[in-house]
């Protein structure tokens, strides 16, 4: 009787304050269900509380396979779960990461090479294999660029495509080049015992797809299968969820297709929008009342969005305050957007508010540049989001390598990270010269050095042998566990930190950078028990630049309006919003390129919260030269009714303006 009458309690907790559009979603049980989640709907709300409400009816934990797109928003959805029954679900993560730890057990199926120690490259470790590729195939940079052949490869990967069939009837251009360094690409990828990024979906997805005794086992584990961001998926992202769904069809999709904005990436946004027609018995939930936003800023969103053709039918609506009407600036040029930024920004703080509370928007990467000038002259404290993952740091990643090295002899990449660390001799040619006698000998590089008998199979004992020799055996000696205090050692016998100290002109944050890894590895020792290096290193690889955002920093916030899914601001500025911007002029000449451009400019409106600002400039300077601008079309399809325009005539900061303290405490 107790039992029960805790279950009861525990479930009417779960139940508590939802709209009836919401408990809907979350009392669902049986078969599959799409939720249309308008901006600021409470989300993240229905997907934690209904992996809740199904733990509380008896469903256990294991059973339950929740994917998203961010390491944050499972945290948050793994923490929310676990307030509301006590129970913390195992399987809630990116779908990168779900498919990293079922690689871990089935990737040795597939008898390419690979087993379960196998390194995950991140787009930086990519880009130096490709290289390596190159200078293997005579070719160089100029040739055959790194990063144009790393995204043919991904979107075949995405489209579960045959690579060299997909090159040739993509590539108008150097195909057969294209193709032998993909081939190269692939082949060092097995021997060094790597996977990238899209492999660990698209070998998951080969795996069940040709073992049936493993998609079955999946299938049978786990009962239901939610899905967030649903509109966000690609091909492949698809594929497994075909793969992954039993015979009851409990699939539970998320998402909002008038914020679907990642097509570049190889998003499909017909997933959400066909989801009927892959499951004819579906419930669809519309989620539309918006808790975040005033009447303002949905009214105005609302107008924009009802532009796009293809959409499912949804009306945000709110009860929250009318607010302020959407400011539209005009300005002279950049710095002049740049200046009058800085003055509203002073007029908040002067107001009382926090610069955590403000962020600015754009649409590429470059135009942050003449912002950063603005607000560095005007000395505001500003962070970039998005800009560079603390994992991407040069210290950071040279730390990491030793560590994969450990984890995986054969990967070489990490390898020749750490012979440049050491500086111990060994240059280029003598690496060329292990690489070839590993080869002979069918073993890793690092097997090699490792080997008592160096000298008689290697052919030679040279100076730098000895020593470095030594260090790899050591290395590999070490335990896999406790890992903080693994890299503790690993940081003591490399001299890592002393070559940092000794060599480089930013030594102090390069140190604190160090210090704020160890701090970070002691606090995953302390949250995931008994992990071992593997484990962490797998989570690390996982962890994206959003991922590691701050939001609690008192810092203006400059992102991108990609960058700024799933955030929210009290105070919005979207600046640039011109023609060749905002339509972005690569988007202009396809129907489906101006709606999902619509739909970047409706996400960037309802990440506010009380007041949003609009800019463009009339004129900007690009590199070759002066350019006239004109507004975004996307501005005259707003409601006259809630936007107020404004003229800003200054052309830039007054020329005697004194660099040095400010009411910020900062100096500029």
């Amino acid at each position: 009787m107790g039992d029960t009458h805790a279950i009861m309690t525990i479930s009417a907790d779960i139940l508590r304050d939802l709209t009836d559009a919401q408990l809907e979603a979350v009392t669902h049980r049986q078969g599959p269900m799409l939720v249309v989640a308008g901006a600021g709907s409470g989300k993240t709300r229905v997907v934690t509380r209904r992996i809740a409400y199904l733990i509380a009816q008896g469903t256990r934990p294991d059973q339950i396979l929740a994917m998203t797109f961010t390491n944050k928003a499972a945290n948050e959805m793994k923490e929310r779960v676990a307030t509301l029954v006590g129970i913390a679900p195992r399987n809630v993560g990116t779908f990168h990461s779900c498919c990293a730890r079922f690689l871990r057990q089935d990737i040795e199926r597939l008898k390419d090479g690979r087993n379960r120690q196998y390194t995950i490259y991140d787009s930086s470790d990519q880009n130096t294999l490709l290289k390596h590729c190159l200078k293997d195939l005579n070719l160089r940079s100029s040739d055959c660029s790194p990063n144009d052949v790393a995204q043919v490869i991904s979107r075949a990967k995405t489209q579960r495509q045959d690579i060299v069939e997909y090159i040739h009837n993509q590539c108008r251009y150097d195909a057969d080049t294209y193709e032998k360094v993909a081939i190269a690409y692939e082949t060092r990828l097995r021997q060094q015992n790597a996977v990238d990024f899209d492999d660990l979906l698209l070998l998951t997805a080969k795996i069940l797809s040709e073992y049936p005794i493993v998609r079955e086992m999946y299938q049978t584990r786990f009962k239901y299968l939610l899905i967030d961001e649903y509109q966000d998926t690609n091909h492949l992202q698809y594929d497994l969820m075909k793969l992954l769904c039993g015979e009851e069809q409990n699939v539970h999709a998320t998402g909002d297709p008038d914020q679907s904005i990642y097509s570049w990436r190889g998003a499909d946004y017909t997933n959400i929008m066909n989801f009927t027609s892959d499951f004819p018995d579906a419930r669809i939930v519309r989620l539309e009342q918006n808790y975040r936003s005033t009447q303002c800023i949905i009214h105005a969103a609302n107008e924009l969005i009802h532009q796009n053709a293809f959409r499912l039918d949804k009306d945000l609506f709110t009860e929250n305050e009318i607010g302020s009407p959407i400011r539209v600036i005009s300005v002279p040029d950049e710095a002049s957007e740049a200046l009058w930024l800085c003055r509203r920004i002073s007029e908040l703080c002067t107001e009382g508010h926090s610069l955590r509370d403000m962020a600015v928007f754009y649409r590429t990467n470059g135009q942050s540049r003449s912002l950063e000038d603005g607000f560095m002259r005007m000395g505001i404290p500003y962070q970039v989001v998005g800009n560079l993952r603390f994992y991407d740091r040069k210290e950071i990643k040279d730390l990491l390598a030793f560590l994969r090295l450990k984890c995986n002899p054969a990967d070489l990449v990490s390898l020749q990270r750490v012979v440049t660390c050491l500086n111990c001799g060994v240059g280029p040619k003598n690496l060329a010269a292990l690489v070839a006698t590993a080869e002979q000998h069918a073993m890793p590089v690092f097997d090699l050095l490792c080997r008592d008998d160096f000298a008689a199979l290697f052919g030679k004992n040279p100076a730098w042998a000895q020593h470095f020799c030594q260090w790899c055996r050591a290395l590999r000696a070490l335990p896999d566990q406790p890992v903080d205090e693994v890299i503790a050692a690993v940081l003591e016998h490399s001299g890592l930190m002393q070559n940092i100290i000794a060599k480089d002109d930013n030594a102090d944050d390069r140190v604190e950078n160090i210090h704020e890894l160890l701090a970070q590895v002691k606090s995953f020792v302390t949250n995931h028990g008994d992990c071992t290096l593997i484990d962490y290193l797998q989570e690390v690889s996982l962890i994206s630049d959003l991922d590691t955002y701050d939001s609690e920093a008192d810092y203006v916030s400059l992102m991108t309006l990609h960058c700024a899914k799933g955030l929210e601001f009290p105070f919005v500025f979207i600046t640039g919003v011109e023609e060749g911007y905002l339509p972005h002029q690569h988007s202009v000449n396809t129907a489906n390129g101006i709606e999902e451009e619509r739909r970047l400019f409706y996400v960037g409106l309802t990440r506010a919260k009380a007041e949003v600002t609009v800019l463009f400039a009339r004129g900007r300077f690009t590199w070759t030269g002066s350019d006239q601008r004109e507004p975004s079309r996307f501005l005259a399809e707003l409601p006259e009714e809630v936007v107020q325009q404004q003229i800003f005539k200054h052309r830039q900061a007054p020329p005697n303006h004194r660099r040095g303290a400010n009411h910020f405490g900062y100096s500029s």
